[in-house]
């Protein structure tokens, strides 16, 4: 791609501006296009080459490469209230045929002893948190990363969560999930989809 500038561009801001595009983890391009407007694409900026006139650089341009196959989907969230058992329905429309491994926010109330999401859609397959002392207090908002596998406590290291946990993180099979929720509290659903663009 070419981008540039109607101004003459000094090497100092060209600089600037490579720096900005080229770098070592991959980032979202957005392409600001009436039919590309619900999608982004990741990957590497490389390659740049100066655009100039004489001794004055108007732009460059650049490869995007791509480090998936995928386009993606601005993230999306949602929220179920749970104050018994609760089911509820997920629709993962994802273009990949894999498991999407959303990230999760638990705000369990101060009354939850245990938490559980068993998927039906997935052999019953179950996530859940048996909690011990310190035991939640209303306050704490607890993180699940569920494709990198991290657990966190807004409260620190003083609510060590993981050794509550069974293991068994938390995915969603391509299309219909039926999710049997049990607890106190609130739970976020934190998730992109992947997406096929293109012949």
């Amino acid at each position: 791609m070419s981008i540039g500038s109607d101004k003459i561009k000094s090497r100092a801001e060209i600089d600037r501006i490579i720096s900005w595009l080229v770098r070592m983890q991959p980032h979202y391009l957005i392409v600001n296009h009436p039919d590309m407007e619900f999608y982004r694409y990741k990957g590497f900026f490389n390659n740049p080459q100066l655009v100039s006139s004489g001794n004055r650089q108007f732009g460059m341009t650049l490869t995007f490469t791509c480090t998936s196959p995928f386009a993606y989907t601005f993230p999306q969230k949602k929220t179920v209230n749970i104050s018994a058992r609760t089911t509820f329905v997920f629709n993962n429309d994802s273009g990949d045929a894999d498991y999407l491994f959303p990230k999760l926010e638990i705000r369990p109330l101060n009354t939850t002893q245990n938490f559980s999401i068993v998927n039906a859609d997935d052999n019953n397959r179950e996530f859940s948190f048996n909690f011990l002392s310190p035991f939640p207090n209303g306050d704490e908002i607890i993180t699940v990363d569920n494709r990198l596998q991290i657990i966190q406590s807004n409260m620190g290291f003083s609510r060590q969560r993981f050794s509550q946990f069974n293991m068994n993180w938390f995915r969603l099979v391509r299309g219909k999930n039926t999710l049997q929720i049990t607890g106190n509290g609130s739970l976020e659903i934190h998730y992109v989809f992947a997406r096929r663009i293109g012949a």
